[in-house]
């Protein structure tokens, strides 16, 4: 029981990760957006929240660390935190 306990925790925070490094990675995104103009987006990917664009997604895929299927459109359903749909949070960071 304490080992199923354990293994559960350490998935949970495999997968959330940390929350201060989530709302550093949503400020990384908007600073971004703010000085390219381009959508950024916010994945947990290797235990690290990562910024990319669509553009970044694509090169990731051709270097080989992702598969050939994977598209933003497939990763979306994995993203924390989008510049894209999340004008409002925009709109509070100026």
């Amino acid at each position: 029981m304490i080992k199923l306990r354990a293994k559960i925790l350490m998935l949970k925070w495999r997968f959330l990760g940390n929350r201060f490094f989530l709302a550093k990675a949503k400020r990384k995104a908007i600073k971004k957006h703010k000085a390219t103009g381009k959508h950024y987006t916010v994945y947990f990917i290797n235990g690290k929240y990562r910024v990319m664009t669509r553009a970044d997604l694509q090169r990731e895929k051709h270097a080989g660390s992702f598969a050939w299927h994977v598209n933003a459109t497939n990763m979306k359903r994995f993203s924390f935190f989008s510049t894209y749909t999340e004008p409002c949070i925009l709109k509070q960071a100026n």
